[in-house]
């Protein structure tokens, strides 16, 4: 791949600061996955997400973005609705025994850059039920549909891409990197595309990306969703941790993202 300096910059953006209407959009279906002991139940119609403070968790250097944000306080990761009542999310981060333990919460997010939004309305949290069907092999396919305990109201879900992959494709990537409030990664391209089950891309994501669905920044269909990333995000710096930066990442392999054509015609048919 050319470098072009222009692509390697940390470009994430909260989502107030998200300016495309559909981006915006395709915001909409994102959503992070605590694990129910992650949610207190105030009872009056709303829950708080237990977080901690990003910086402080993992001693991050004063440079580091979003360092004074919250994080989840317990395993999360990402997922994204694809039906009315159904959400696609890694194979790797779920099983039958955990599945009704699943808090899948939509809009956890920063509403402006001092206000995160940890305190949501119960109508906002849902939880898994069961696994529809998933496919997860080490080093092969990864990917789940988990059914939800209802319908997700006032959000549509992703359309799926049956359009081919091609090289240099543009995409860009909504999720939740190391339990972040949503983050919008954008300027990525496709650059592998070989393999019949995955593709790779030069998106700037995290731990805790994993399920996160990849767009053509074209359409904004979900072509894909990231199952695997890189070997090490952060280096040592003299007293503390700062993000090793995106070429850096690049280099050490891309992002391998399993295509939705593993798991389309399931969607289809439900």
């Amino acid at each position: 791949m050319p470098v072009d300096n222009t692509m390697w910059n940390d470009d994430r953006k909260d989502w107030y600061e998200i300016i495309e209407k559909k981006v915006k959009k395709d915001a909409e279906c994102v959503a992070v996955v605590f694990m129910k002991n992650g949610v207190i139940d105030k009872g009056n119609g709303c829950s708080i997400l237990k977080t901690k403070n990003y910086g402080k968790l993992f001693n991050l250097c004063g440079c580091e973005r979003f360092r004074d944000q919250p994080v989840a306080a317990v395993p999360f990761f990402t997922g994204f609705l694809v039906k009315e009542d159904v959400v696609a999310t890694a194979g790797h981060c779920v099983n039958e025994k955990s599945v009704r333990d699943l808090r899948i919460i939509f809009g956890f997010k920063m509403a402006a850059p001092s206000t995160p939004v940890t305190e949501l309305f119960d109508e906002n949290i849902y939880s898994g039920i069961e696994i529809i069907d998933s496919g997860y092999k080490r080093n092969g396919s990864d990917w789940a549909l988990v059914k939800l305990d209802r319908k997700v109201k006032n959000r549509e879900a992703a359309t799926l891409s049956r359009r081919k992959i091609f090289p240099w494709q543009a995409v860009h990537v909504v999720g939740h990197p190391a339990g972040l409030p949503l983050k919008y990664t954008s300027g990525a391209v496709v650059y592998d595309y070989a393999d019949k089950t995955y593709f790779t891309a030069n998106l700037n994501i995290y731990s805790g990306n994993s399920g996160s669905p990849v767009f053509d920044s074209e359409t904004n269909e979900v072509i894909g969703m990231v199952v695997r990333g890189y070997n090490r995000y952060f280096q040592f710096a003299k007293n503390c941790w700062v993000s090793i930066d995106r070429l850096t990442l690049y280099r050490q392999g891309g992002v391998h993202c399993i295509r939705a054509s593993e798991f389309i015609n399931i969607v289809d048919a439900l």
